[in-house]
């Protein structure tokens, strides 16, 4: 009974080592930023960091609130981007495609309002592409809401364990390169050339 004791409190350490709490920090209140005609203006702070991760549901996710100013006297139009992205496990380059964030519009209260978009970090990219083509009329603020959480599985998540994350939000009136892991390109060159392979087909005699 003592071994069974012993045993079950073990797993029960292990399982909340791999379930240590995710945190966002800000570096400040509010943080303001002009590039050309527009001010992006971050009311939770210019970076985003986020550490200790542990798998949950979106209403827990770490929040960032910003908004865009059109300051010029002409309709613009820009693209947002979640960027200068770094993402690692024990010091080393890592990926998740645990790792979920979405961007929603807001009201100036910042109450949650359309989602726009949403995706992982499973890809290994400096600079993900939130959303594009975005008008915005002169002396318009638009306010946004950015979510980032560790996604619940289910199931163990040793893998995302000790995960630190590191970004910013960037609006720009110029279209960026968006240039993904090489590792990650390679993987996706080598699915693509299988999908375009018919190297067995039913003439083959193959029963499949």
């Amino acid at each position: 009974m003592l071994f069974v004791i012993v045993i079950m409190g073990a797993f029960l350490v292990l399982v909340g080592v791999s379930y240590a709490y995710f945190v966002a920090f800000v570096t400040s209140d509010e943080q303001e930023i002009q590039s050309g005609v527009l001010e992006l203006t971050y009311n939770t702070g210019k970076d985003i960091l986020l550490e200790k991760a542990t798998p949950t549901e979106e209403e827990n996710a770490g929040i960032h609130q910003f908004s865009v100013e059109n300051t010029g006297t002409l309709e613009a139009t820009y693209y947002m981007y979640l960027d200068n992205i770094t993402l690692q496990k024990d010091g080393k380059e890592a990926q998740s495609e645990n790792l979920k964030w979405k961007l929603y519009e807001a009201d100036e209260n910042y109450t949650e309002q359309e989602e726009l978009a949403d995706g992982s970090f499973v890809d290994g990219s400096n600079t993900i592409e939130m959303n594009t083509n975005i008008t915005i009329q002169p002396g318009e603020k638009q306010y946004y809401i950015l979510k980032i959480w560790l996604q619940e599985t289910g199931k163990l998540q040793n893998e995302d364990q000790g995960l630190e994350f590191s970004g910013q939000v960037i609006a720009t009136t110029e279209k960026k390169a968006v240039n993904k892991n090489l590792v990650n390109l390679m993987k996706q060159e080598a699915v693509l050339d299988n999908i375009a392979s018919t190297y067995v087909t039913s003439e083959t005699g193959i029963d499949f």
